[in-house]
């Protein structure tokens, strides 16, 4: 059962500052159902005063504008779509029209680094919240490691995939470090968060904590949410690689056998947590378990991870003392990077706010 924290304000008044909303991932936490349900329910979302911008809007998302309100080192963020001006502008039209309550959309928003002088323009103008959607952290890196290797293995079957899983785990799973990145910006007391938890209709727990629960019933077409759903699994992976009616055998191996599920033609579960890591992938979920619990929940144990860890161990050896030095160190550096990012946005926030407060 999901667990909300934060702040679920209702639609503000007309006396009230309008309400811009930022839901910011994470990522395989059912945000293309999310996104598809916002742009398809704009209509009735606009009935109740809330505006779902189409302004950079790409696969129902607005993954054109994340580079522009963020700095970040993820390459696969697109440059904006928009100026900064432009986006002001689309913002205060939608005010202008009656809008009470903004939504921008986009995993891109996840992987923040430090953020550009339109978000002070921000929130200076509106009432920012932050949404994020988290889900267990061992079932997060076995799903996107999934997803990454149907979009990209066909390109590289013989990428490492140990490197992958660790960054993954040093960076990506860190789901408390971007948090306190994004509360830097906002306020914890602007912070809505859902921890999800197996079984949970993830979509449906995301809309209502960005305050659109009276679209969670708007029919979407997961192919139109998401243009990888429904295609051939074989086909999706590059196993036509020669371009005949018939898997490539020799790479269809390849890729089977470094995915771990193939068996003389039949396939178990994925599941992608490289066995050499699966310790460490254990240990570091722990640790965001243990944060983000203490940090938003009050202590209520969230992000727990029920995954079978047994179905990601294979018969390869297995040096526990190894793994726990390797996950020590990532712990330790994880830390590390939380505390010179947050000290970096505060000297940066600092620097902005000096001139101003001496004027």
């Amino acid at each position: 059962m999901a667990i909300h924290a934060g702040v679920r304000p209702p639609v503000p008044s007309a006396d009230e500052p309008a309400e811009l909303v930022l839901h910011i991932g994470f990522a395989k936490t059912g945000t293309s159902a999310v996104q598809a349900r916002l742009a398809h329910g704009r209509a009735d979302l606009a009935a109740h005063g809330i505006v779902y911008p189409e302004l950079g809007i790409r696969f129902n998302a607005h993954h054109g504008l994340a580079d522009l309100l963020i700095e970040h080192k993820n390459a696969s963020i697109p440059p904006p779509d928009a100026t900064a001006s432009q986006l002001l502008e689309e913002l205060e039209r939608a005010v202008g029209a009656g809008a009470r309550r903004i939504v921008l959309s986009s995993e891109g928003l996840s992987t923040a680094r430090a953020f550009r002088p339109i978000m002070d323009e921000l929130t200076d103008r509106y009432s920012v919240r932050v949404v994020a959607a988290m889900r267990p952290v061992l079932s997060w890196v076995d799903s996107l490691l999934n997803q990454m290797t149907k979009t990209a293995m066909f390109r590289a079957p013989d990428w490492d995939q140990r490197a992958v899983t660790r960054q993954l785990l040093r960076r990506g799973a860190r789901f408390d470090h971007q948090l306190a990145i994004w509360e830097q910006v906002v306020g914890v007391e602007n912070m809505g968060l859902v921890a999800l938890a197996s079984g949970d209709d993830y979509s449906s727990e995301c809309l209502e904590a960005i305050g659109v629960s009276q679209i969670r019933d708007v029919p979407v077409d997961p192919t139109a949410a998401n243009p990888s759903a429904g295609l051939d699994e074989l086909h999706f992976l590059g196993w036509f690689a020669d371009g005949s009616p018939e898997p490539d055998h020799d790479h269809k191996v390849r890729v089977a056998r470094w995915l771990r599920t193939y068996d003389e033609g039949s396939q178990e579960p994925f599941c992608l947590i490289h066995p050499e890591l699966v310790e460490e992938a254990a240990l570091v979920a722990a640790e965001v378990s243990r944060a983000i619990s203490e940090r938003y929940f009050s202590g209520a144990s969230v992000l727990s991870d029920a995954t079978d860890l047994s179905t990601a161990v294979t018969t390869d050896p297995v040096d526990p003392a190894r793994v726990l030095r390797v996950a020590r160190h990532v712990l330790a550096e994880s830390d590390r990077d939380r505390r010179r990012l947050v000290r970096a946005l505060e000297r940066e926030r600092e620097g902005r706010a000096g001139p101003a407060d001496e004027s």
